[in-house]
C-alpha cells in the first residue's frame, strides 16, 4: 500500500511538471497553436465555415450578397502527406451539398474531379480560367501547389551553392521571424543568426545574402541578448546594404527590439524598427492566467524620393485554464496595418494612404498531447483613402483530417481550355440557379429588380 502512494504521488508530480512545462508563458504564447501548427507540417489540413461581407467597394446595397454568404458553408481538405498532392473543396448550401470538387497536383497539369468524372487540364488553363489575367500571371509563377513556374527574381546575381539556400520550410521560418507578427513563440536567437548567416530567398522580395553578424552575450555568457548585422539584399530593382541589431532580452516582462536600415541610394532608403513587449499575469499557479504581446513594427523611409511609411501593430491575450489534463486557450487577436505612399500617381489609384484592421477570438482545446484544432472568429475591415472599400468577416474551423483517398489518375479525359471554361460556366450557372431558389422572397425580389440606379 505504501508503495502504491508513493507511486501515486510520484506519478502525480510528474504530471504536474508536464503540464506546467505546457501552459502559455512569455516564451511559448500559445501551446495549443504551436501543436497544432506542428501537426499541420505534415501536410494534412481540414478547414470549414461561413464568410460574410457588408461592405466592398463603395456598392450601395449589400443585402443579396451578405444574404447569399449566409446560406453556403465551405470544407476544404488539404493532403500533401501522401504520394499525392490533393485538395477537395464542399460547398454546403442550407446543409445541402451544393457543389463538390477535388484538385490533384501533377508534372506540369492538374487533374480535376467532379460529379464522379476525373480530367486533366494544363496548369496554365486552369488557372486562366479561373481567374483575371493579372491574378493568373501571379500564380503562373508560384502556384499554391508547390510549384515554382517562374524565373527566380535576380536569379543571375543569386549564390546557387546549396549550403547557401534555405528550404521550403526554412524560407518560412525567416518570414515569421523577420516580421514577427505570430503571437505564438519569441524567435530563438540562435534560429536568427543561423538564417542571417546562412542567407534565404525571400518570395516576392529578392535574396537575403549571407550576412556578417556580430554576438553580444548575457552577463553569465549563457544566453545570446544581441545581434549587430551587415549584409545585402539583393531585389529586381538592384542591390540594398542592411545593417542594424537585433536584441532580445531575459527578465519577467522582457521587450524585444530590432532596428534594420536597408540602403539602395540617396533616393531609397529605409528602416525597419520593432519592439514586442510581452507580460504574463498568473491567477493561479500552473492552473489559469494570461500572456499578453504587444507588437508594433513601423517602417520608414523613401523610395525614388517619395516618402512612405507604415505601421503594424499586434495584441493578443491568450487567457487560459487548466482542468485536470485539458489546456483551455482563448486568444484574442487585434491586428493593424496603416501606411501612406507619397509616389506620384498612388492618389489616384487610391493606394496613397490606407488603414487595415483585423481581429480575432481563437478558443482550442489541448488535452495531453492531442488537439483537436481550433475555432475562429474573424473581422476585417479594409479603408483607403478615407473610404471603406471592404468589411466582413469569417467563422470557421481547423483542424488535422484523416488522409484523404488517392485519386484515381489511370482513367481520366483531357480537357483543353475552352472545355474547362464551358464546364465552369455550366457549374456557376447550376449553383445560381440552387441560391435563387433558395433565398427568401425579399432577397429574391430584390435580385428580380436589380441594383439601384
Amino acid at each position: 500500500m505504501k508503495h502504491i502512494a508513493v507511486m501515486t504521488t510520484v506519478l502525480l508530480l510528474l504530471c504536474h511538471i508536464a503540464l506546467a512545462e505546457q501552459i502559455p508563458s512569455v516564451d511559448h504564447f500559445s501551446p495549443g497553436l504551436s501543436l497544432f501548427i506542428s501537426e499541420a507540417k505534415e501536410g494534412k489540413i481540414g478547414s470549414s465555415g461561413t464568410l460574410d461581407i457588408t461592405e466592398f467597394a463603395h456598392a450601395r446595397d449589400m443585402d443579396v450578397l451578405s444574404g447569399i454568404l449566409k446560406m453556403l458553408r465551405w470544407e476544404i481538405f488539404c493532403d500533401n502527406s501522401g504520394n499525392q498532392s490533393r485538395t477537395d473543396l464542399v460547398l454546403w448550401l442550407q446543409e445541402k451539398e451544393l457543389f463538390s470538387a477535388s484538385v490533384c497536383d501533377g508534372e506540369d497539369h492538374l487533374f480535376v474531379e467532379t460529379e464522379g468524372k476525373t480530367w486533366q487540364i494544363d496548369r496554365e488553363d486552369f488557372y486562366a480560367a479561373l481567374l483575371p489575367d493579372p491574378f493568373s500571371a501571379l500564380l503562373k509563377q508560384q502556384d499554391g501547389l508547390g510549384h515554382d513556374n517562374g524565373d527566380t527574381l535576380n536569379k543571375d546575381t543569386a549564390d546557387s551553392s546549396q549550403d547557401n539556400h534555405l528550404g521550403k520550410e526554412d524560407t518560412l521560418e525567416y518570414g515569421a521571424l523577420l516580421a514577427h507578427a505570430s503571437p505564438l513563440e519569441r524567435f530563438e536567437m540562435k534560429n536568427v543568426e543561423r538564417l542571417l548567416m546562412k542567407g534565404a530567398d525571400l518570395p516576392w522580395i529578392g535574396q537575403l545574402q549571407p550576412c556578417t553578424v556580430q554576438e553580444t552575450y548575457s552577463d553569465d555568457g549563457q544566453r545570446l541578448t544581441k545581434l549587430d548585422l551587415e549584409g545585402n539584399l539583393v531585389t529586381a530593382s538592384g542591390n540594398w546594404k542592411i545593417s542594424g541589431f537585433i536584441r532580445r532580452p531575459g527578465g519577467k516582462k522582457p521587450k524585444d527590439t530590432a532596428e534594420i536600415h536597408l540602403v539602395k541610394d540617396e533616393k531609397n532608403n529605409l528602416t525597419l524598427t520593432l519592439s514586442a513587449v510581452y507580460t504574463p499575469e498568473v491567477k493561479r499557479k500552473d492552473r489559469e492566467g494570461t500572456v499578453t504581446r504587444n507588437v508594433r513594427i513601423r517602417l520608414d523611409g523613401q523610395r525614388a524620393g517619395y516618402g512612405i511609411s507604415a505601421v503594424y501593430s499586434c495584441k493578443a491575450t491568450n487567457t487560459w485554464k487548466v482542468e485536470q489534463e485539458d489546456l483551455k486557450e482563448r486568444i484574442a487577436v487585434s491586428e493593424t496595418v496603416s501606411w501612406q505612399d507619397k509616389t506620384p500617381g498612388r492618389r489616384y489609384m487610391h493606394l496613397n494612404e490606407g488603414k487595415a484592421t483585423v481581429r480575432h477570438i481563437l478558443t482550442l482545446s489541448t488535452r495531453s498531447d492531442e488537439n483537436k484544432g481550433f475555432h475562429d472568429v474573424m473581422s476585417l475591415s479594409l479603408e483607403m483613402d478615407g473610404g471603406t472599400m471592404l468589411a466582413g468577416g469569417a467563422d470557421f474551423q481547423l483542424w488535422i483530417p484523416d488522409m484523404l483517398r488517392q485519386m484515381e489518375l489511370s482513367e481520366c479525359e483531357k480537357i483543353d481550355a475552352k472545355e474547362w471554361k464551358a464546364m465552369l460556366d455550366g457549374t456557376v450557372q447550376k449553383i445560381a440557379r440552387a441560391l435563387y431558389q433558395a433565398m427568401d422572397p425579399a432577397l429574391r425580389e430584390k435580385v428580380r429588380k436589380g441594383l439601384p440606379n
